[in-house]
């Protein structure tokens, strides 16, 4: 399908106003909008990094030594925080899983100078408290680090479904299977930065053989699965705890010679990437919702090479046990150059970096056509007044009501929270008047707000 160009008008940071342009274009046969949202031009230290979908329903991301927050509905861009420190590259960000009790945000910051004296620093991951009343961060605390000896450097962080921290760490050379190396690794962490005790031997790794993973993410049934950048042949790894994933001996599958014998020896063991290619990928997500077919049950890759016949982003649709990869399509090669981190909000829209290093933009995709249709469902278990409401709803249950969200009508979440009681409050005083949905595990109702 031929693009449709649209110029908008997006607010900015400091108040001002930026021209961006709108596509039209088609995902398969899903008609879709690009929107350029946010653009940095400027030094190269302020590339963005990292993308990810907050605990508030905003899209956080790192830009040099900032963090900072786009909030999609009003389309304004604001810092939460900017580290002082000299040579402070933030390049990964998560936030605790029960943000709203323990406001903790976790950070790796890599300190190497590569502008002027190319030295390579250390990588920190830090753990921050979050100040609602002050919208910002503070009490920086490092809780792990690590030396790395070149650009490469991994650091890519996951708070996991197990309720731990998981990070990616970038090897060079033959590093060796030693207790205290923790370069070329995937990293179990306790979330105020101890080994976990299911550890083995009480080190911090559960997987080794990695040269540069720059991606990482949990699908719904637990797997770990990290995305990687070889030397000669690019990877896409299941991760299989205290398993060999091969560098570097072995590229892929291809057997490289770096060390002895490992091409032929019958004890050098090894885990097979489940997808390679020649197209080195960055930060990835899973997306798990119905708004683009076509992406659905995918391994979303960020692709970097930009020479006009790569970049992009790659669909890699996972089997019904999602430990292997069944086929894989290239969108938008070449279009957008590189394509550096993906995150996918609760509504199924898909949040880029592309351009990277080169007038870096963060886009968002998404089908302007998709209605999430939620209907009331059957309900009778539990009530839920006033109907319509200004500022409270009260929902009592015939039984406990183990969670609760609020959607508006075109899909978008706005609240939810959990709960071990049959009677319950929500506040909605900060909702515009319209139509909303209460979703419970005990039904669907819909609620007016005035």
């Amino acid at each position: 399908m031929k693009k449709i160009y649209t110029l908008l008008a997006i607010a900015w940071v400091m108040g001002a106003i930026q021209t961006y342009s709108q596509i039209t274009d088609t995902i398969g046969t899903t008609i879709i909008k690009i929107d350029s949202l946010v653009g940095f031009t400027g030094v190269a230290q302020d590339w963005p990094w990292d993308l990810h979908w907050g605990p508030d329903n905003t899209l956080w991301f790192t830009v040099g030594d900032k963090i900072c927050r786009y909030d999609t509905t009003s389309h304004t861009v604001d810092t939460i925080f900017k580290r002082t420190a000299s040579l402070s590259n933030i390049m990964s960000i998560a936030t605790h899983p029960n943000f709203s009790t323990n406001p903790y945000v976790y950070a790796t910051i890599d300190t190497s100078d590569y502008y002027y004296s190319y030295t390579g620093g250390p990588i920190v991951l830090y753990r921050y408290n979050y100040s609602a009343s002050g919208d910002s961060l503070y009490n920086e605390t490092s809780i792990l680090g690590w030396s790395h000896p070149g650009e490469h450097c991994g650091a890519r962080i996951h708070i996991g479904q197990d309720g731990y921290l998981y990070c990616t760490t970038a090897e060079y050379w033959p590093g060796g299977d030693t207790a205290g190396n923790i370069n070329g690794r995937i990293l179990r962490v306790n979330l105020d930065g101890t080994v976990p005790s299911i550890n083995v031997s009480g080190y911090y790794p559960i997987s080794y053989g990695h040269r540069n993973p720059q991606g990482i993410v949990q699908v719904p049934n637990g797997n770990l699965i990290v995305s990687e950048l070889g030397q000669i042949t690019d990877e896409l790894n299941l991760i299989v705890e205290y398993r060999n994933y091969g560098w570097p001996a072995y590229d892929g599958d291809n057997c490289i010679g770096i060390l002895p014998d490992s091409c032929t020896s019958p004890t050098f063991i090894y885990e097979s990437p489940i997808d390679t290619a020649v197209r080195p990928p960055s930060g990835i997500a899973y997306y798990d919702h119905p708004a683009i077919p076509e992406f659905q049950g995918c391994i979303l890759q960020c692709i970097l090479s930009f020479g006009g016949s790569q970049g992009g982003l790659v669909a890699s649709k996972l089997n019904g046990a999602m430990d292997d990869v069944v086929s894989d399509v290239h969108y938008f090669k070449g279009e957008y150059k590189r394509f550096r981190d993906v995150a996918v909000s609760p509504d199924g829209k898909v949040y880029v970096i592309t351009h990277d290093r080169m007038e870096p933009v963060i886009r968002v995709i998404y089908n302007p056509n998709y209605h999430i249709g939620i209907e009331e469902a059957d309900a009778s278990s539990f009530q839920m007044f006033p109907n319509p409401t200004e500022t409270t709803l009260f929902l009592k249950g015939t039984e406990n009501i183990n969670f609760w969200s609020v959607m508006s009508a075109d899909g978008k979440l706005l609240a939810k929270g959990h709960s071990s009681s049959d009677s319950i409050t929500v506040d909605v005083t900060a909702l515009s008047p319209g139509i909303y949905f209460v979703i419970t595990n005990l039904g669907v109702k819909k609620v007016v707000k005035k």
